[in-house]
C-alpha cells in the first residue's frame, strides 16, 4: 500500500483510496471493495499480482521493472485474459462478425502479438474496401519489446503509416485491444513510458482527418490476429498487394462481412 513503487502504480492506474487504519492488506482490500465497481476490482487483483510478481523478479533475479512498465504489463496481461474468459454470465456475446466499412472508405484491421520468453513480437495488419475485397497486407517482426502492449502499439502505428503510404485518406483502423484504443483516444499526456509511441500516433491520427480508430471484439479481427502470429514465428517483414496469399485467403474465409 505504501511502497513507493507500488503508490506510483496505484497513481497511474487511478486507483484512489482514503487509507485509514488498516493493518494488513486483506483489511485494506477488503475495505476497498464496497467503494469499487466489478471491472475496477478485478484491475486492483490484477495490479496487486503484477506488484507481487515484480518484487519477486527484482528480490531473486534483479530484473524488477519500472512502475509504469509493470503497470502497462499487468493490464495487458487483464486485456489479454478478458478476450478468452470474461463472458455474460447469463450467456455468452452474440459472435462479432468484421463488417465492410462504407462507400468510398477503406478499413485496416491490426493485432500485435508478444512472446514474453523471448521479448518478441510480431504485427499483422490487413487492408479492405468497401466491398471487402483485399487490398494490402503485412506482417512484421519485433524485437525487445516489454509488454503485449508495446506490440499491440507498434501494430497500430505501423498499419497507419501503410495506409498512409498508400494515399488512402479515408481509413477506419480496427484493434481488438480496448487498452490501446482508450489510450490513444484519452487526454492524458504521461500514461507510461510507452507515451512518445503514443503520441506519435495522436499525430499521425491529426495529420489525417479522415483516418479513426475502433474498437472491435477478437472474432472481428481474425485476418489481423492470423497475421501477427505468423508474424512472431517468421524474422522478415512481408508486405502484398492486391492479390491476397493463402495465409490471408484462409483467414479471410473464417469472417463474415455484414453490409
Amino acid at each position: 500500500m505504501d511502497c513507493p513503487h507500488a503508490t506510483e502504480i496505484w497513481t497511474q492506474a487511478g486507483v484512489r483510496w482514503s487509507g485509514g487504519n488498516v493493518d494488513s492488506i486483506q483489511a485494506w482490500v477488503m475495505a476497498l471493495i464496497p467503494t469499487l465497481s466489478k471491472e475496477e476490482l478485478n484491475k486492483v487483483l490484477m495490479l496487486l499480482w503484477g506488484i507481487w510478481k515484480n518484487r519477486n523478479a527484482q528480490v531473486w533475479e534483479q530484473k524488477g521493472k519500472h512502475a509504469s512498465d509493470t503497470l502497462l504489463l499487468t493490464l495487458g496481461w487483464y486485456e489479454e485474459y478478458k478476450k478468452y474468459h470474461v463472458v455474460s454470465r447469463r450467456q455468452r456475446p452474440p459472435p462479432s462478425h468484421w463488417i465492410v466499412p462504407a462507400p468510398g472508405q477503406y478499413k485496416m484491421n491490426c493485432d500485435g502479438a508478444y512472446q514474453a520468453s523471448s521479448r518478441r513480437g510480431g504485427g499483422g495488419y490487413v487492408m479492405r474496401d468497401s466491398a471487402g475485397s483485399f487490398i494490402a497486407g503485412q506482417t512484421k517482426p519485433y524485437g525487445l519489446l516489454t509488454s503485449p502492449f508495446h506490440a499491440e502499439l507498434l501494430a497500430l502505428r505501423d498499419c497507419i503509416l501503410l495506409a498512409r503510404s498508400l494515399h488512402h485518406e479515408e481509413v477506419v483502423f480496427e484493434s481488438d485491444c480496448s487498452l490501446l484504443v482508450q489510450a490513444i483516444h484519452s487526454p492524458s499526456q504521461d500514461l507510461t513510458t510507452m507515451n512518445i509511441l503514443i503520441e506519435e500516433v495522436r499525430q499521425l491520427l491529426q495529420d489525417h482527418r479522415g483516418y479513426s480508430v475502433l474498437h472491435v471484439r477478437r472474432e472481428a479481427n481474425i485476418v489481423a490476429h492470423t497475421l501477427a502470429t505468423h508474424a512472431l514465428r517468421s524474422r522478415e517483414s512481408q508486405v502484398w498487394f492486391v492479390l491476397a496469399p493463402e495465409l490471408i485467403r484462409d483467414a479471410i474465409r473464417n469472417d463474415v462481412i455484414v453490409i
